[in-house]
């Protein structure tokens, strides 16, 4: 009869997993699986948060439809960023020990980093989209904020706050001239904002549509 796994059994299948892909510039397998597990939690409890106060406060339902949804929403992030980060790491190993010296280089991530979103995040949902803009978004102002660090561009508006109020001004005018223009192609997410701000203000009956209440009206 077989004994039962215990902790020692465990940490002996780690010890004998340590060395499995390790490169001079790279921690393996098992930086792989943590990454995996690390992606999983990081992105469960950022998507539990948001789920349950954007639930409570605007999804329709019973108790039931809202604990599914935060639940759905919940495991799918999570689930992603566990997928995206196995793949992407799990690509970085490959590279590194096809490497000469062992190292990944941004070449590496950028390929890792292609590959793994087109299978992790490629489906487009309304929690993939958002993700993706918004590191779309941090991916320009981080190019546009190393390229100046570097020398290679100037802020002729001569202060990050200036760039950073034009920056605003433009993403704003842009959004609000394609909500006048053509919201049909914009974020339903974000029209529904938007026309609960500028669309039903120009409708009131009472008092009570110029107090702020739990309802939107």
């Amino acid at each position: 009869m077989s004994e039962p796994l215990s902790l020692q059994h465990v940490n002996g299948i780690l010890s004998a997993l340590n060395d499995v892909g390790r490169t001079e510039g790279n921690p393996g397998v098992l930086g792989v699986i943590k990454g995996m597990r690390n992606g999983f939690v990081y992105g469960a409890r950022v998507r539990f948060a948001h789920s349950v106060v954007m639930s409570l406060l605007f999804r329709p339902g019973t108790i039931k439809d809202k604990l599914r949804f935060i639940l759905n929403m919940t495991l799918q992030h999570g689930g992603n960023l566990a997928l995206f980060a196995l793949l992407f790491k799990g690509a970085l190993v490959l590279f590194a020990n096809l490497s000469r010296r062992g190292i990944n280089t941004p070449l590496h991530a950028f390929i890792s980093g292609a590959i793994a979103a087109s299978i992790a995040w490629g489906n487009n949902t309304s929690l993939n989209s958002q993700v993706c803009m918004y590191c779309f978004s941090r991916a320009v102002l981080g190019f546009v904020a190393s390229a100046h660090a570097r020398g290679w561009i100037s802020n002729p508006l001569g202060t990050n706050n200036n760039a950073f109020r034009l920056f605003a001004a433009l993403s704003w005018a842009s959004v609000m001239a394609l909500f006048w223009w053509d919201r049909e192609n914009l974020n339903r997410s974000l029209v529904r904002s938007q026309v609960y701000i500028f669309d039903q203000s120009n409708i009131w009956k009472t008092i009570w549509d110029f107090l702020p209440t739990y309802k939107q009206n």
